[in-house]
């Protein structure tokens, strides 16, 4: 089940950061416009485009076993912020 959810994560991270990338031609912040008219929540959007950008891209070759993961924790590891030490122990 994990590794399921993991895998629609990773899949919503880069149908997002798909659709970021195109709405961004436009200028004017239209990407969060259409997060809000499909009901979607920026912060989360955002996340999964984190996670999607710098976990699972980074680390193709690791894709499943990071899938596999609870998403908390992938989340957490993704961040910009997170100890260099930590993601290498995960």
């Amino acid at each position: 089940m994990r590794e399921i959810v993991g895998r629609a994560y990773t899949d919503l991270g880069r149908e997002l950061k798909e659709a970021q990338d195109k709405l961004a031609q436009h200028g004017y912040g239209c990407f969060g416009e259409w997060l809000e008219s499909i009901g979607f929540k920026q912060r989360n959007a955002y996340r999964l485009i984190e996670r999607y950008e710098k976990l699972i891209l980074p680390n193709w070759h690791n894709r499943e076993l990071l899938e596999d993961l609870p998403v908390s924790l992938t989340y957490e590891i993704s961040k910009p912020s997170a100890d260099q030490e930590l993601k290498q122990k995960v």
